[in-house]
């Protein structure tokens, strides 16, 4: 600013500063506003919280089942014989299942489930309602960095997240368990992520032999190296589901770093990943 007052040219004043940014942030809540079948926020407030009652009952008969063999253990008599506890323990499971039939049809609302989860294999009804109940609205999530933090797969001084006893979070720990399961369904039964798993865990054994772990002696190369490759797997599928979910929601997406500004061509959408799984997997 010059000493009259006046500002020097091509130097945006603060007005034209608010007004831009006035401008950006009505682009975003046009962008909300155009989202398309989204359901409404009873929905997935019920959805939500659903999920987390039929956690804590999973929850509740697992270690229940866990204590009465620990017990019969101690005082030589068969678990079988707690008339009361096993019928407790069928009731639990028959509240299980009526919380999987709802998320059978609560997941129906939502086009990300109809549209990729459904048809992504390793992923059941329970996985992707626990999936939407926590992430909730994806127009949370202007970038899939930000997904990828609430969640707990950042890193924070070039390591892993992970709860620390008196430390602050800034990340989600239940869908962060959540994804690890996910993780694990891939693993046992996913096609085109245990493929992704199987190209991958080769390079991260690679990775692993060079570095020095941090863990020292105590580290289990085998171990780290399968953590390490879930990992990576699972963030693959977050990027596919926030790339899924936005775009089927009207919203913008942006293209990954490497693709967008460094000319890497090695890019699998969200598309490609249930045109693979909508194959046959071959027959060893």
């Amino acid at each position: 600013i010059t000493t009259d007052g006046k500002h020097i040219t091509g130097t945006p004043s603060p007005r034209k500063k608010r007004a831009s940014q006035r401008s950006n942030e009505t682009q975003e809540q046009d962008a909300t506003q155009q989202a398309k079948n989204q359901p409404q926020t009873i929905e997935i407030a019920r959805l939500r919280i659903a999920v987390d009652q039929y956690q804590t009952v999973q929850q509740a008969r697992m270690r229940m089942w866990n204590r009465r063999l620990a017990l019969s253990g101690v005082h030589e008599v068969s678990p079988d014989t707690f008339e009361v506890g096993m019928a407790s323990a069928e009731l639990m499971k028959k509240a299980e299942e009526k919380y999987r039939t709802y998320f059978g049809k609560a997941i129906l609302e939502y086009p990300v489930y109809v549209e990729f989860l459904s048809k992504v294999r390793g992923i059941g009804a329970v996985l992707s309602a626990e999936l939407i109940g926590y992430i909730r609205d994806i127009r949370r999530f202007g970038q899939v960095s930000s997904l990828w933090h609430y969640a707990g797969f950042h890193v924070e001084n070039g390591q892993a997240v992970k709860l620390s006893k008196g430390k602050e979070v800034t990340w989600n720990p239940a869908l962060k368990a959540i994804c690890w399961n996910v993780g694990a369904s891939f693993v046992r039964s996913g096609h085109w992520y245990r493929l992704f798993y199987d190209e991958t865990k080769p390079k991260e054994a690679s990775k692993h032999n060079k570095m020095k772990c941090p863990r020292g002696k105590e580290c289990s190369e085998k171990l780290h190296v399968d953590n390490r490759t879930r990992r990576k797997v699972v963030k693959m599928f977050l990027s596919h589901l926030w790339e899924a979910w936005r775009e089927l929601e009207g919203l913008p997406v942006t293209k990954p770093y490497p693709i967008a500004y460094l000319g890497h061509k090695d890019f699998v959408s969200w598309k490609d990943v249930i045109k693979y799984d909508s194959q046959e997997p071959p027959t060893e």
